[in-house]
């Protein structure tokens, strides 16, 4: 009688912890994908920010007073537009998924965002147009 419990058991339980088992490993592969992504756009977005500084830079030296000024102001507007896109939709990968290193993104992310709303304040108080960067 034990016997056959045990065989009717184990006709039920294997499937299921190789089901779970399954389940998790093709979780966890999702995930290690996620971050792989988030990762390389970490670093899009780092080189983006680099590029658009020494451009800045160039500009500052080439141009003319005001017409650098407004130079500068249009190309860090459309730098800081697509950055601010590129996080939001990394928020809400995150928010989605679960992880320590995922978690350890989004606080880089969350610093990445606290540092465009700091250049923002900053373009507002030197009176550069930032209406529509909010």
């Amino acid at each position: 009688m034990m016997k056959k419990l045990l065989n009717t058991l184990s006709g039920y339980v294997f499937p299921f912890v190789v089901s779970i088992s399954l389940l998790t490993v093709i979780g966890l592969f999702f995930l290690l994908h996620e971050n792989q992504k988030l990762s390389h756009n970490m670093k899009k977005l780092r080189s983006s920010v680099s590029k658009l500084e020494e451009d800045q830079q160039t500009l500052v030296e080439g141009l003319p007073g005001e017409l650098a000024r407004d130079h500068w102001r249009a190309i860090e507007n459309i730098g800081l537009r697509s950055a601010l896109q590129e996080v939001e939709e990394e928020i809400e990968i995150l928010r989605a998924s679960n992880g320590n290193e995922v978690n350890a993104e989004a606080e880089e992310i969350y610093t990445l965002y606290e540092s465009y709303k700091q250049r923002l304040i900053r373009n507002s108080n030197l009176e550069l147009d930032s209406e529509g960067s909010v």
